[in-house]
């Protein structure tokens, strides 16, 4: 038993939080376009802020980012989200160069450099390729790149797709074997119902695995997180990346994106979201 096992109880976030060197953050399109198909600047700056803090602090971060569609259709003039493949292919190819130009501007203004990387279904369904992507984000860190993750929809198709970012997020911290994924969207965490809807709706500030409860309210009583049209993720996608990455022992927090220094509080263990923690121990990448 480590000294971490020894020092704190598995149920609480210290435990897991002792020792995180390794970060990945999802940041969804509601938190970047606040709703609306253009970035908005306050908001990337922050999260970008904020990264670059936790970088000065000796914390390797992967940024998975999603917004490229959103943006891409206000770039093309576009008031609703296509429904063919085309079209969606057309607003990710825009909208990926729109917003990493933004991350590259302000990510420079913190002497951080960037590198996109974009990924398939593909890329992590073959042992090969899986590795081979794990292996150019540890490059990435080696020269002191924050990697900046999408899937790339300019030329997937329904039947090669991972299909959203919150499942692609577990992914990628799998395979970089972070210590701590943090999923930041337009709620405040997993409820007990529809806050939204219902006003004695309760946060869960702590789930230990991911309990068929949990998922059912995801699934059945909780309201979708996004902006009609624009976003993919639904609660339900986030409890399953919780799912994934909790199975491989990697804990996982999801909160609120647009509160005032949320990475760096949930990194202090601040009672906000909802954590989840592993109940099983980290597994090895291979597995």
């Amino acid at each position: 038993m480590s000294s971490r096992e020894n020092d704190k109880p598995r149920h609480s976030r210290s435990f897991w939080l002792q020792s995180v060197r390794r970060l990945v953050v999802k940041v969804g399109t509601s938190t970047l376009t606040r709703g609306t198909q253009t970035l908005d600047a306050s908001g990337v700056e922050d999260i970008v802020r904020q990264i670059s803090d936790v970088r000065a602090q000796g914390v390797e971060v992967v940024l998975v980012s999603s917004g490229a569609i959103a943006v891409g259709l206000g770039r093309l003039g576009l008031a609703r989200r296509p429904t063919s493949i085309g079209g969606l292919q057309a607003a990710a190819s825009v909208g990926q160069n729109l917003l990493m130009h933004s991350y590259e501007s302000l990510f420079r203004a913190h002497d951080l450099p960037v590198g996109q990387v974009l990924v398939t279904a593909g890329d992590l369904a073959d042992r090969r390729r899986y590795v081979n992507f794990g292996n150019a984000l540890n490059s990435l860190f080696e020269f002191g790149v924050v990697p900046v993750v999408n899937e790339n929809d300019s030329v997937s198709v329904d039947e090669i797709r991972v299909g959203d970012n919150d499942t692609l997020a577990a992914h990628v911290a799998n395979a970089v074997e972070a210590d701590l994924l943090i999923v930041l969207t337009d709620t405040d965490g997993v409820f007990t119902a529809d806050p939204h809807t219902f006003s004695d709706a309760a946060r869960i500030p702590f789930v230990e695995g991911v309990s068929a409860e949990v998922t059912c309210i995801a699934e059945e009583r909780h309201a979708t997180t996004r902006a009609p049209g624009l976003g993919t993720g639904r609660m339900v996608t986030k409890v399953r990346a919780a799912e994934i990455v909790t199975a491989s022992g990697i804990p996982m927090v999801l909160a609120h994106g647009a509160e005032e220094g949320i990475i760096g509080r949930v990194l202090d263990g601040a009672d906000v979201g909802t954590f989840f923690a592993p109940a099983a121990p980290r597994s090895a990448r291979r597995k």
